[in-house]
């Protein structure tokens, strides 16, 4: 991997994959996946200073993979805007059929939120578009932290044949230091799920996390309950997470 920052506002990343490690482990025969994939990102800070604050980023992502159909090119762009306590995303890319991949197709994806932060408190509300319905293959991410973006009961972390569209708000909230704890930061999610073509709708979600830290130790809690309508069936899902700092 090459990051280059020696142009004030620019950064210009490059990265070559040569394999992939997956999440299966290592008595998995998908443990491993070779790989043949280059990564560009090229982001720019066109305004820094109040009262607008806007990034713009390009990127090209090569994904020629031992998994044939996950071989993918993708060509996209994002805008971010940042006006006090207002933010909003603007995202689009192009996706198709790369290097080894037998399939013949092409998909696009699009998101937009906006974010209003005051006193502690976030209220976000956004949409994603996954392209899907031609046939042939449905817009994949197969390198993506799909659990951060779709849901975190993890019922789309590969794509629907007919595409995604999710519909998302979000509210959160994060105190001053309490206490012996150095601040909380909680937040929900709603998300509701549909097919991009045709008239599925594959179901709804409701995520929440609280999160604090006492001393040196940080405190994770999780829920995810998604409730299944055309797609996949009912999922509740909890965890806890300890990280300790030394």
């Amino acid at each position: 991997r090459v990051t280059n920052t020696s142009i004030d506002g620019l950064k210009l990343d490059a990265a070559y994959i040569n394999q992939v490690n997956t999440i299966f482990g290592d008595d998995d025969p998908r443990a491993k996946v070779d790989s043949d994939s280059w990564l560009f990102n090229a982001a720019y800070k066109v305004l820094d200073e109040e009262p607008l604050k806007a990034d713009i980023s390009g990127y090209a992502y090569l994904l020629d993979l031992s998994r044939q159909t996950v071989s993918t090119q993708t060509y996209g762009g994002r805008l971010q805007l940042a006006s006090g306590p207002v933010k909003t995303r603007f995202e689009y890319a192009r996706q198709s059929d790369y290097g080894a991949n037998p399939l013949s197709y092409s998909e696009d994806f699009f998101a937009v939120s906006g974010a209003l932060s005051q006193s502690g408190m976030t209220v976000e509300l956004g949409f994603e578009q996954l392209g899907g319905g031609n046939g042939v293959q449905a817009f994949s991410t197969p390198l993506a932290t799909a659990h951060k973006f779709n849901g975190f009961a993890d019922v789309f972390l590969a794509t629907p044949a007919n595409g995604l569209k999710d519909y998302y708000a979000k509210v959160g909230y994060k105190t001053d230091p309490i206490g012996r704890l150095s601040f909380v930061n909680m937040f929900a999610t709603y998300h509701e799920f549909e097919a991009e073509t045709g008239p599925l709708n594959y179901g709804s979600e409701i995520d929440a996390v609280v999160a604090t830290k006492v001393g040196d130790v940080g405190v994770l809690f999780k829920f995810s309950d998604y409730k299944a309508d055309d797609l996949a069936t009912d999922r509740t899902r909890y965890s806890l997470q300890l990280d300790f700092s030394f």
